[in-house]
Protein backbone atom coordinates (compact mmCIF):
# COMPACT_ATOMS: atom_id res chain seq x y z
CA UNK A 1 0.00 0.00 0.00
CA UNK A 2 1.21 3.41 -1.19
CA UNK A 3 0.11 6.07 1.55
CA UNK A 4 -0.11 9.86 1.37
CA UNK A 5 1.34 9.75 5.16
CA UNK A 6 -0.22 9.70 8.45
CA UNK A 7 -2.57 12.06 9.63
CA UNK A 8 -1.29 15.45 9.95
CA UNK A 9 -1.83 19.42 8.83
CA UNK A 10 -0.96 18.44 4.99
CA UNK A 11 -2.85 15.22 4.85
CA UNK A 12 -5.87 16.51 6.61
CA UNK A 13 -9.24 13.86 6.57
CA UNK A 14 -7.50 12.54 3.61
CA UNK A 15 -4.35 10.61 6.36
CA UNK A 16 -6.80 9.75 9.16
CA UNK A 17 -9.26 7.91 6.54
CA UNK A 18 -6.05 6.04 4.97
CA UNK A 19 -4.74 5.08 8.28
CA UNK A 20 -8.43 3.48 9.16
CA UNK A 21 -8.13 1.77 6.26
CA UNK A 22 -5.04 0.17 7.21
CA UNK A 23 -5.50 -0.49 10.38
CA UNK A 24 -8.66 -2.45 9.10
CA UNK A 25 -7.02 -4.54 6.48
CA UNK A 26 -3.82 -4.99 8.75
CA UNK A 27 -5.91 -7.42 10.89
CA UNK A 28 -7.06 -9.58 7.21
CA UNK A 29 -3.45 -9.53 5.61
CA UNK A 30 0.42 -9.03 5.58
CA UNK A 31 0.54 -5.21 4.92
CA UNK A 32 3.09 -2.71 3.95
CA UNK A 33 2.28 0.43 3.82
CA UNK A 34 5.14 2.98 1.88
CA UNK A 35 4.54 6.90 2.83
CA UNK A 36 6.13 10.13 2.89
CA UNK A 37 7.05 11.15 5.94
CA UNK A 38 9.35 14.12 7.83
CA UNK A 39 12.30 11.82 9.07
CA UNK A 40 15.59 11.94 9.31
CA UNK A 41 16.34 8.87 8.08
CA UNK A 42 14.20 5.72 6.48
CA UNK A 43 12.80 3.83 8.71
CA UNK A 44 14.39 0.15 8.85
CA UNK A 45 12.27 -2.55 6.82
CA UNK A 46 10.56 -5.11 9.33
CA UNK A 47 11.21 -8.96 7.77
CA UNK A 48 8.44 -11.27 7.67
CA UNK A 49 8.65 -14.60 9.27
CA UNK A 50 7.54 -17.35 6.73
CA UNK A 51 7.75 -19.97 9.23
CA UNK A 52 5.03 -18.51 10.94
CA UNK A 53 2.22 -18.95 7.87
CA UNK A 54 0.20 -21.45 8.01
CA UNK A 55 -3.07 -22.90 5.99
CA UNK A 56 -5.52 -22.59 8.79
CA UNK A 57 -4.55 -18.82 9.66
CA UNK A 58 -3.38 -15.40 8.17
CA UNK A 59 -0.60 -13.88 10.17
CA UNK A 60 -1.27 -9.96 10.43
CA UNK A 61 1.66 -8.21 9.55
CA UNK A 62 1.71 -3.74 9.26
CA UNK A 63 4.85 -2.87 8.51
CA UNK A 64 5.76 1.38 7.72
CA UNK A 65 8.33 2.16 5.70
CA UNK A 66 8.88 6.10 5.98
CA UNK A 67 10.31 7.77 2.85
CA UNK A 68 11.61 11.27 3.62
CA UNK A 69 9.66 14.04 2.11
CA UNK A 70 7.18 16.72 3.17
CA UNK A 71 4.36 16.10 -0.36
CA UNK A 72 0.56 17.81 0.94
CA UNK A 73 -1.91 16.70 -1.33
CA UNK A 74 -3.42 20.07 -1.61
CA UNK A 75 -0.56 22.44 -1.95
CA UNK A 76 -0.54 22.67 -5.49
CA UNK A 77 -4.69 24.00 -5.29
CA UNK A 78 -3.66 27.24 -2.86
CA UNK A 79 -5.08 30.40 -4.32
CA UNK A 80 -1.72 32.04 -3.52
CA UNK A 81 0.47 29.16 -4.56
CA UNK A 82 3.45 30.66 -6.49
CA UNK A 83 4.40 29.56 -9.56
CA UNK A 84 8.35 28.51 -8.15
CA UNK A 85 6.85 26.88 -5.41
CA UNK A 86 5.57 24.42 -8.01
CA UNK A 87 9.46 22.77 -8.75
CA UNK A 88 9.57 22.32 -4.74
CA UNK A 89 6.67 20.29 -5.09
CA UNK A 90 7.31 18.70 -7.60
CA UNK A 91 10.93 17.74 -7.07
CA UNK A 92 9.24 16.22 -3.48
CA UNK A 93 7.17 13.83 -6.05
CA UNK A 94 9.71 12.78 -8.14
CA UNK A 95 11.77 11.82 -5.11
CA UNK A 96 8.95 10.10 -3.38
CA UNK A 97 7.85 8.40 -6.62
CA UNK A 98 11.49 7.06 -7.14
CA UNK A 99 11.86 6.17 -3.73
CA UNK A 100 8.73 4.02 -3.78
CA UNK A 101 10.30 2.45 -6.88
CA UNK A 102 13.67 1.51 -5.07
CA UNK A 103 12.00 0.45 -1.95
CA UNK A 104 9.34 -1.91 -3.91
CA UNK A 105 12.18 -4.12 -5.39
CA UNK A 106 13.27 -5.07 -2.09
CA UNK A 107 9.73 -6.77 -1.12
CA UNK A 108 7.25 -9.58 -1.85
CA UNK A 109 3.79 -8.16 -2.30
CA UNK A 110 0.69 -9.42 -4.87
CA UNK A 111 -1.06 -6.38 -5.06
CA UNK A 112 -0.72 -2.36 -5.04
CA UNK A 113 -3.22 -1.03 -3.67
CA UNK A 114 -2.49 3.48 -3.48
CA UNK A 115 -4.45 6.12 -2.46
CA UNK A 116 -4.86 9.86 -4.68
CA UNK A 117 -2.45 11.27 -6.77
CA UNK A 118 0.74 11.96 -4.50
CA UNK A 119 0.93 7.88 -4.68
CA UNK A 120 0.21 7.66 -8.08
CA UNK A 121 2.85 7.70 -10.06
CA UNK A 122 4.97 5.39 -8.50
CA UNK A 123 2.10 2.59 -8.18
CA UNK A 124 2.02 3.17 -11.84
CA UNK A 125 5.35 2.65 -12.10
CA UNK A 126 5.16 -0.33 -10.31
CA UNK A 127 2.18 -1.62 -11.89
CA UNK A 128 4.39 -1.46 -15.74
CA UNK A 129 7.35 -2.95 -13.82
CA UNK A 130 5.61 -6.16 -11.85
CA UNK A 131 2.38 -6.70 -14.19
CA UNK A 132 0.88 -7.03 -10.45
CA UNK A 133 -2.84 -5.84 -10.08
CA UNK A 134 -3.01 -1.67 -9.44
CA UNK A 135 -6.10 -0.71 -6.90
CA UNK A 136 -6.55 3.03 -6.80
CA UNK A 137 -8.61 4.70 -4.41
CA UNK A 138 -9.80 8.26 -5.35
CA UNK A 139 -10.69 10.50 -2.43
CA UNK A 140 -10.45 13.45 -3.94
CA UNK A 141 -9.96 14.35 -7.51
CA UNK A 142 -8.09 17.27 -9.09
CA UNK A 143 -11.12 18.51 -11.10
CA UNK A 144 -12.61 19.18 -7.84
CA UNK A 145 -9.50 20.02 -6.03
CA UNK A 146 -9.04 23.17 -8.08
CA UNK A 147 -12.07 25.79 -8.73
CA UNK A 148 -10.94 26.21 -12.34
CA UNK A 149 -11.96 25.04 -15.93
CA UNK A 150 -8.57 24.40 -16.34
CA UNK A 151 -6.31 20.99 -15.88
CA UNK A 152 -3.58 21.11 -13.40
CA UNK A 153 -0.42 18.94 -14.00
CA UNK A 154 -1.82 16.70 -11.60
CA UNK A 155 -4.41 15.79 -13.77
CA UNK A 156 -2.43 14.18 -16.16
CA UNK A 157 -1.19 12.34 -13.42
CA UNK A 158 -4.43 10.85 -12.40
CA UNK A 159 -5.82 10.49 -16.03
CA UNK A 160 -2.75 7.83 -16.65
CA UNK A 161 -2.78 6.52 -13.28
CA UNK A 162 -6.76 5.47 -14.16
CA UNK A 163 -6.09 3.96 -17.30
CA UNK A 164 -3.45 1.65 -16.29
CA UNK A 165 -5.48 0.41 -13.33
CA UNK A 166 -7.21 -2.91 -12.88
CA UNK A 167 -9.90 -1.62 -10.39
CA UNK A 168 -10.97 2.35 -8.69
CA UNK A 169 -12.42 2.75 -5.35
CA UNK A 170 -14.22 6.03 -5.31
CA UNK A 171 -15.72 7.21 -2.08
CA UNK A 172 -18.92 8.16 -3.44
CA UNK A 173 -21.18 7.97 -6.37
CA UNK A 174 -20.48 11.29 -6.96
CA UNK A 175 -16.71 10.84 -7.38
CA UNK A 176 -17.16 7.60 -9.80
CA UNK A 177 -19.35 10.07 -12.03
CA UNK A 178 -16.88 12.98 -12.11
CA UNK A 179 -13.81 9.89 -13.24
CA UNK A 180 -15.98 8.62 -15.89
CA UNK A 181 -17.14 11.84 -16.93
CA UNK A 182 -13.98 13.85 -16.80
CA UNK A 183 -11.31 11.38 -17.09
CA UNK A 184 -12.72 8.71 -19.88
CA UNK A 185 -12.42 5.71 -17.44
CA UNK A 186 -15.43 3.24 -18.11
CA UNK A 187 -17.69 2.70 -15.29
CA UNK A 188 -17.14 -1.06 -15.01
CA UNK A 189 -13.70 -0.40 -13.48
CA UNK A 190 -14.71 1.69 -10.60
CA UNK A 191 -16.90 0.66 -7.08
CA UNK A 192 -18.18 3.03 -5.09
CA UNK A 193 -17.19 2.07 -1.54
CA UNK A 194 -17.99 4.47 1.06
CA UNK A 195 -15.79 5.72 3.98
CA UNK A 196 -17.00 3.72 7.39
CA UNK A 197 -17.02 5.00 10.84
CA UNK A 198 -17.16 3.66 14.17
CA UNK A 199 -18.72 4.84 17.61
CA UNK A 200 -16.58 7.19 19.49
CA UNK A 201 -17.64 7.79 23.32
CA UNK A 202 -16.36 11.37 23.79
CA UNK A 203 -15.82 12.91 27.39
CA UNK A 204 -18.19 15.46 28.46
CA UNK A 205 -15.57 18.40 28.59
CA UNK A 206 -16.18 22.02 29.98
CA UNK A 207 -18.24 24.39 27.78
CA UNK A 208 -16.59 27.53 26.21
CA UNK A 209 -19.67 29.05 25.04
CA UNK A 210 -23.22 28.83 26.92
CA UNK A 211 -24.83 29.44 23.60
CA UNK A 212 -25.45 26.40 21.46
CA UNK A 213 -22.54 25.89 19.29
CA UNK A 214 -22.87 24.93 15.28
CA UNK A 215 -19.33 23.29 14.37
CA UNK A 216 -17.93 23.03 10.63
CA UNK A 217 -15.14 21.01 10.66
CA UNK A 218 -12.94 20.52 7.35
CA UNK A 219 -10.24 22.27 5.16
CA UNK A 220 -11.27 25.95 4.30
CA UNK A 221 -10.86 25.18 0.54
CA UNK A 222 -13.44 25.78 -2.22
CA UNK A 223 -13.72 21.90 -2.58
CA UNK A 224 -15.39 22.05 1.29
CA UNK A 225 -17.47 25.49 0.08
CA UNK A 226 -17.10 27.25 3.64
CA UNK A 227 -18.47 29.95 2.38
CA UNK A 228 -21.82 28.53 2.25
CA UNK A 229 -21.64 28.33 6.02
CA UNK A 230 -20.77 31.98 6.96
CA UNK A 231 -24.70 32.73 4.94
CA UNK A 232 -26.15 29.97 7.03
CA UNK A 233 -25.19 31.35 9.74
CA UNK A 234 -25.25 34.97 8.84
CA UNK A 235 -29.41 33.81 7.68
CA UNK A 236 -29.77 31.89 11.18
CA UNK A 237 -28.32 34.93 13.13
CA UNK A 238 -31.47 37.05 11.63
CA UNK A 239 -33.67 35.20 13.62
CA UNK A 240 -31.99 34.97 16.74
CA UNK A 241 -28.56 35.89 18.06
CA UNK A 242 -27.84 33.15 20.76
CA UNK A 243 -25.62 31.03 18.48
CA UNK A 244 -21.82 30.66 17.97
CA UNK A 245 -20.40 28.93 14.85
CA UNK A 246 -16.70 27.46 14.93
CA UNK A 247 -15.01 26.98 11.52
CA UNK A 248 -12.07 24.11 12.89
CA UNK A 249 -9.72 24.24 10.21
CA UNK A 250 -6.84 25.84 8.15
CA UNK A 251 -6.97 26.24 4.21
CA UNK A 252 -6.37 28.88 1.68
CA UNK A 253 -9.96 30.57 2.04
CA UNK A 254 -9.62 31.57 6.20
CA UNK A 255 -8.38 34.80 5.58
CA UNK A 256 -11.49 35.73 2.72
CA UNK A 257 -13.80 34.08 5.53
CA UNK A 258 -12.85 35.94 7.75
CA UNK A 259 -13.14 39.16 5.59
CA UNK A 260 -16.14 37.83 4.59
CA UNK A 261 -18.19 36.95 7.91
CA UNK A 262 -16.91 40.61 8.94
CA UNK A 263 -18.47 42.51 5.99
CA UNK A 264 -21.55 40.89 7.18
CA UNK A 265 -21.84 42.21 10.58
CA UNK A 266 -21.42 38.72 12.02
CA UNK A 267 -17.30 38.36 12.87
CA UNK A 268 -18.47 38.45 16.90
CA UNK A 269 -20.25 35.41 16.46
CA UNK A 270 -17.76 33.29 14.09
CA UNK A 271 -14.74 31.83 15.22
CA UNK A 272 -11.50 30.14 13.47
CA UNK A 273 -9.42 28.44 15.28
CA UNK A 274 -6.99 27.54 12.70
CA UNK A 275 -5.65 23.71 12.20
CA UNK A 276 -6.90 21.12 15.40
CA UNK A 277 -5.49 18.14 15.95
CA UNK A 278 -7.54 14.58 17.27
CA UNK A 279 -8.27 15.57 20.62
CA UNK A 280 -9.32 19.16 19.95
CA UNK A 281 -11.50 18.03 17.53
CA UNK A 282 -12.75 15.87 20.05
CA UNK A 283 -13.33 18.69 22.38
CA UNK A 284 -15.04 21.32 20.18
Amino acid sequence: MISPGLPNENTSGLGFAVEQIANSLSSRLSLTIIQPEDVNNQSQIKELDTNQFKEEAVVNELTHINVKGNLSPYSYTNHEYKQEEEGGVKSEFEFFTQSVSNIAQTLDFDLIYAHDWVTFQAAKKLKERTKKPLVLHVHSLDVDRISSTSHSWVFNIEKTAFEIADAIISVSNYSANRIHKFYAIPTQKIHTVYNGCSLTLFPNYKKIFDEPVVLFAGRLTNQKAPQVFIEIAEKILQKRKDIRFVMAGEGPMKNSLIEMAAHKGIGDHVHFTGFVDRNEVAKI
